[in-house]
Order: C-alpha cells, then sequence, then structure tokens
C-alpha cells in the first residue's frame, strides 16, 4: 500500500512467530498506573491484541517507568514516556533495542499523535498541490509553525464571529457590489455572495467539539459551500459526533475510529498506541523495515528512525 494512500485499509500483514528465541522478550515501560489508571490498562489491552494478532511467543513484561531495569541484551524495551526518564534512557546511547515513545535524540522514538496529524496534513495539501489554505480555531496560531511555510496560508480572525467570516472570505466586498446594483435597479435583485476564489482548502485546529461544529456551520451553511474543510483532532477529548461530521461535510485526521470504546477517544487512543506499540517492536526486533499500517496510523520503519503519518478520514 504506497504511503500517499492516506485511508484506512487494514493492518499491514506482517509476518508471524519469525522470532523463536525463548530468551528474548519484550519489555513495555508503562505510567504509573495508580496514576494513569485508564491510560495504562488500555495501552496494555492493545499490547495484547497485537501480541495476539501476531502470535508471538516470546513474553511480554509490563513495569512501571520509574522501575530500574537492567539493559538485558535478549530484552528488547518499549518506553517509558515521561520525558525526564526518556531522556536518562536516551543518554545512555543508541540502542537497537529500544524504542521510545517520547521524543529522543539518540534512540527511535514512536512521534506524538499531533506530529503524526501534521504530517499527514502536509502530505494532504501537498498531493492537493494547494497553495493558500485558511487556517481556523483557537489553536491554530500555536501550530502555525509546524505547518509546511512553503504554502501560503490565512487565518480566520479571532474571536469567531459572521463579521470576521465575511471579512476573511470576502462575502462583504460582495455584499457591497449588491447593494450597489440594488440601489441602481429598477427590478429585484437577488443576493448570492461570491467568496474569494484562492482558497478551497479550510482547516480547522479546533480547542474543543463544540468549536468544530460552530465554525463548520457558519462557513458551510451561510457562504462557502464548496470549501474543502479538514479538521486536526489531536487537541480533543471526546470522540466527535458522526451525524455533525457528515452533515458539515468535515475530512478528519485521526486514527481509524474502530473504537471497541463507545464515544471514550482517550481510551481509544491509548489502546491503539498499545497496538501499535508492539507491531512496531515485533518489526524492529525482526529488522522488517518499510511502511506499517497500525490502528493509529501510517509508520515507516528505517535503520534511525520512525515516521508517523495519520490517516485521513
Amino acid at each position: 500500500m504506497p504511503i500517499d494512500n492516506l485511508a484506512f485499509t487494514t493492518i499491514s500483514n506482517v509476518p508471524k512467530n519469525l522470532t523463536e528465541s525463548n530468551a528474548f522478550e519484550y519489555i513495555f515501560l508503562i505510567p504509573d498506573p495508580n496514576e494513569y489508571e485508564s491510560f495504562s490498562t488500555y495501552y496494555q489491552l492493545g499490547v495484547m491484541h497485537a501480541y495476539m494478532d501476531l502470535k508471538i511467543k516470546n513474553s511480554v513484561k509490563f513495569f512501571d517507568e520509574g522501575s530500574s531495569l537492567d539493559s538485558n541484551q535478549n530484552s528488547f524495551i518499549i518506553g517509558p514516556f515521561d520525558p525526564m526518564q526518556v531522556e536518562i534512557l536516551d543518554n545512555q546511547g543508541a540502542n537497537l533495542n529500544l524504542i521510545l515513545m517520547n521524543t529522543a535524540r539518540n534512540n527511535m522514538f514512536v512521534p506524538p499523535n499531533s506530529q503524526a496529524q501534521i504530517n499527514s496534513l502536509n502530505k494532504h495539501l501537498l498531493r492537493l498541490k494547494a497553495t493558500k489554505i485558511l487556517l481556523a480555531g483557537n489553536n491554530a496560531q500555536k501550530n502555525f509553525e509546524r505547518l509546511d511555510q512553503n504554502l501560503d496560508y490565512v487565518f480566520l480572525q479571532q474571536p469567531l464571529s459572521e463579521n470576521n467570516i465575511r471579512f476573511t472570505l470576502g462575502v462583504s466586498q460582495s455584499e457591497s457590489r449588491y447593494e450597489l446594483v440594488k440601489e441602481a435597479s429598477f427590478s429585484k435583485v437577488n443576493f448570492e455572495p461570491r467568496t474569494r476564489t484562492d482558497i478551497d482548502q479550510i482547516v480547522i485546529f479546533p480547542e474543543n467539539e463544540d468549536e468544530v461544529y460552530d465554525i463548520a456551520s457558519k462557513i458551510r451553511f451561510n457562504y462557502g459551500l464548496n470549501y474543502k474543510i479538514s479538521i486536526l483532532t489531536f487537541d480533543l477529548d471526546n470522540q466527535l459526533d458522526l451525524n455533525e461530521i457528515t452533515l458539515h461535510q468535515i475530512n478528519t485526521f485521526d486514527h481509524t475510529y474502530e473504537n471497541p470504546f463507545g464515544y471514550d477517544l482517550k481510551k481509544s487512543r491509548s489502546y491503539t498506541l498499545g497496538y501499535d506499540s508492539m507491531l512496531l517492536a515485533y518489526a524492529k526486533s525482526n529488522k522488517l523495515l518499510g511502511e506499517l499500517r497500525g490502528y493509529g496510523g501510517i509508520y515507516t520503519l528505517t535503520k534511525r528512525k520512525i515516521e508517523s503519518t495519520s490517516y485521513f478520514n
């Protein structure tokens, strides 16, 4: 499956039972279950789901990320998450049997969900050959520098209002022309707002779910019916309403939405991250390089790093 296909199709079909040595074990360092009970529980469930799907015979062990472990050459370590613990482990040097779960310099790490979604957005806009994009949402400004700087961006002014939308989309000028024509005409003139034509992509960085529906409805139902609206979901705590997404014709960057936990997005993300962590560790330990498709996104595994791209739904 080529990387330019950003839609979810299925989990990568990787060879099963490649590592036969019972001495080789997978150790997952997880946040303190007492403090991060929900995350740790569903992360472990995801790991074990992948473990069964891959038919792995080697043992899997879970330890608190604060545990002091010997760097056993027969163990493959995944984690920790805590930035301080990551730095300590990373500063010990490069380790081929290690994947960290936070940003590191010397070792492989799984990029955060936010970076995966930004990567997917950049690939999506490049494929469409878009040149000018309207950015909206309370969190747009703080993420601006992470975008492809070869493109031209226009910000929807905050706070969101009808006047700001009209001004940004160029509707105000259309309304002014309509008033002039209406005054000069002897017959009834129907008004159909003409928006700026140099923008066809609107990307929303929302602070919460309600902001998504508010911005989309004001734009979609008032002025720009042909604008393509996409949203970045990494700052959202709850899963979006499928009916609202369909109604507003919104595209999303996120995981597959094969969510066995209802509308609890945090549990779903923890679960999919656990599944993909096991998938990546299995591939890395067996030297399977290239593209891997998990539940959380598309990963490109090389000898030196892991690149991550979210699905575009």
